[in-house]
């Protein structure tokens, strides 16, 4: 499970970096896909977290 959050945590910051870097009409898009990944990431960690400290 720790290993799909690392992967959520590092395709949302590729789609991240990328709608910085180009200048086209759908890096809104990106930015908002890398935003909804990066919020999936962190809410599996946490879900990790949680599990792991109760038991």
């Amino acid at each position: 499970m720790i290993l799909i959050s690392v992967a959520f945590l590092l395709v949302a910051a590729l789609f991240i970096l990328r709608s910085r870097n180009a200048a086209a009409p759908w890096d809104d898009r990106l930015r908002l896909t890398g935003v909804v990944l990066l919020g999936i990431g962190v809410a599996l960690t946490a879900l990790r977290v949680a599990v792991t400290v109760t038991g």
